[in-house]
């Protein structure tokens, strides 16, 4: 979660200077030279070509998610995007348990509460914030009569 919040940080950040395609360009650069290292150190060459095609097109999936998420972030705000976060853990957490017979463990759990409980608080908080700022515009129009 921290690397997907960092992520997802830059990506807003960027995506105010740079055309996608840049975003994307270099976000992939620097996953693949800071995890290749890693990565290396236990590869082993895929026996067949089902295993390839598999490979394959997790990278051409991973890509396509990746760059409609910087494109995401070019028309809409962090706060509209955010729900998205929380469809993620449902579908991750479903593949999971339908590929690897594998259910969330306590800290899996841990981390999806806290990353849902920080968002319930920042919607609270937009909400009161908007709230606020209706009222003294009300209140200011009020005054300028």
């Amino acid at each position: 979660m921290l690397s997907f919040a960092l992520f997802g940080i830059a990506t807003r950040y960027l995506a105010a200077f740079d055309r996608s395609e840049v975003t994307l360009f270099y976000s992939l650069l620097a996953g693949a030279l800071l995890l290749a290292p890693l990565a290396l150190a236990e590869w082993a060459w895929p026996a067949d070509a089902v295993t390839w095609v598999l490979l394959l097109s997790m990278g051409l999936y991973g890509g396509l998610g990746h760059y409609a998420f910087i494109v995401a972030h070019r028309y809409a705000p962090a706060s509209t995007l955010a729900p998205y976060l929380y469809v993620t853990l449902l579908t991750h957490s479903a593949a999971g348990f339908l590929v690897f017979g594998q259910l969330p463990d306590r800290w899996t759990l841990a981390g999806a509460a806290i990353v849902v409980a920080t968002g319930l608080y920042l919607l609270h908080r937009e909400r009161a914030t908007a709230r606020a700022a209706a009222v003294a515009m009300t209140s200011e129009a009020a005054s300028q009569r």
